[in-house]
């Protein structure tokens, strides 16, 4: 109960569970220094496992988070060894919002975290589902194409490649319970 959004952020740890979130929602920090301030998108702010573009002398002052898209739903999915109460081994954010025919997505985001130095966005993934007609074997692909997009490690707590199978199964039930809550059309 004493953790805040602002350290998960400036931790920058490859596995903070805000972070992926974040990224999808296209979330802005203002950063302070002492020659001034500026407003940088968090997909640029992290560098790398505990390194920010703060440095030892900046400071994240506010957190800007932009309203979704109308329409628009997400989901965060986790996986850890021990569930709630433990770091993720694997996270993903989805954030779908469909067109006006509710058959394909508009706009899709997918962040992922715990398997990068850094929190990323499956771009590749995102650019594969835009526009095409939202079907199981599509989710899969794409699924498949966020797994490829991440760099896992093997640790104590997972080797890399079962945190690339775990990218993939949570990437597809997250694009699925997403157009779901989106449509209300299950994915066939």
């Amino acid at each position: 109960n004493t953790a805040t959004i602002g350290g998960n952020i400036c931790r920058a740890s490859p596995s903070g569970e805000t972070l992926a979130p974040l990224l999808v929602l296209e979330a802005r920090g203002k950063l302070a220094f002492s020659d001034g301030e500026k407003i940088a998108g968090f997909n640029s702010l992290f560098l790398g496992p505990g390194k920010t573009t703060l440095g030892s002398r900046g400071l994240l002052t506010e957190i800007e988070i932009p309203y979704p898209p109308q329409g628009s739903r997400g989901v965060y999915l986790k996986h850890a060894v021990r569930g709630a109460m433990d770091i993720a081994m694997v996270g993903v954010a989805v954030l779908v919002r469909p067109d006006a025919a509710n058959t394909s997505p508009q706009d899709v985001r997918i962040g992922l975290a715990a398997v990068a130095p850094t929190p990323i966005r499956a771009t590749k993934a995102e650019s594969m589902l835009r526009g095409k007609t939202m079907t199981a074997a599509l989710a899969q692909e794409a699924a498949r194409m966020a797994a490829s997009e991440s760099s896992p490690i093997s640790d104590q707590r997972s080797s890399a490649e079962y945190r690339g199978w775990i990218v993939e199964a949570l990437t597809r039930r997250g694009l699925e319970q997403s157009w779901k809550a989106a449509t209300g059309k299950e994915v066939v």
